[in-house]
C-alpha cells in the first residue's frame, strides 16, 4: 500500500437493475456514474484491487437498494413472502435484502456483515458520493505517508 509503485483501486462492479439484470457497466472511482444509470441500479458489488508485490482483488462489500429486515421479522406480516432462486436463508434472524412489489414481499439476498442497504436512489447517490470522496481522501493521505522520508 505505500510503496512507491502500489497501487488501490476501488471500482463499481456487477452492476444489477431492479429485474436483477447486470447492466453492461462498471465505474472505477472517483467516476461519476450517469443518471441514467444511476436511477435504474437494484444493487452494485463494490471491488477492491491492490496492486504490488502481490496483486489481488476481492468484492469488500456490496450496496442494495430495498429494505433490510430478518426473515423472522417478515413471517409475522400479513403479507405473501415469495424468496427469489437460489436464494438460502441459514438462519430466520440473518439480515435479508427484500423489496415490496405489488403488496408481496421478495427476498432478494442474504446480506453479509458489511453489506449497505438503501432505501431510494437518492440514498444510493449520497453513498457513492461518501465512499467516492472517503477513497480519494485516503489516496491523497498515502500519497502524503510515501513522501515522508
Amino acid at each position: 500500500m505505500f510503496a512507491s509503485n502500489d497501487k488501490i483501486v476501488l471500482s463499481l462492479v456487477n452492476i444489477k437493475n431492479f429485474n436483477n439484470v447486470y447492466l453492461d457497466c462498471s465505474y472505477t472511482l472517483p467516476e461519476e456514474i450517469p443518471k441514467d444509470i444511476l436511477n435504474n441500479i437494484g444493487s452494485i458489488d463494490v471491488f477492491e484491487y491492490h496492486e504490488g508485490v502481490i496483486n489481488n482483488g476481492f468484492i469488500a462489500f456490496s450496496i442494495y437498494v430495498g429494505e433490510k429486515g430478518t426473515l423472522d421479522e417478515l413471517i409475522t406480516s400479513n403479507k405473501k413472502i415469495l424468496i427469489k432462486d437460489n436464494i438460502k436463508i441459514e438462519d430466520l434472524n440473518k439480515p435479508i435484502l427484500y423489496r415490496i412489489k405489488d403488496n408481496k414481499i421478495i427476498i432478494m439476498n442474504e446480506l453479509k456483515d458489511n453489506d449497505i442497504v438503501v432505501n431510494n436512489q437518492e440514498e444510493l447517490k449520497q453513498i457513492i458520493t461518501k465512499l467516492s470522496t472517503e477513497f480519494t481522501n485516503l489516496k491523497n493521505t498515502i500519497k502524503r505517508i510515501r513522501t515522508i522520508n
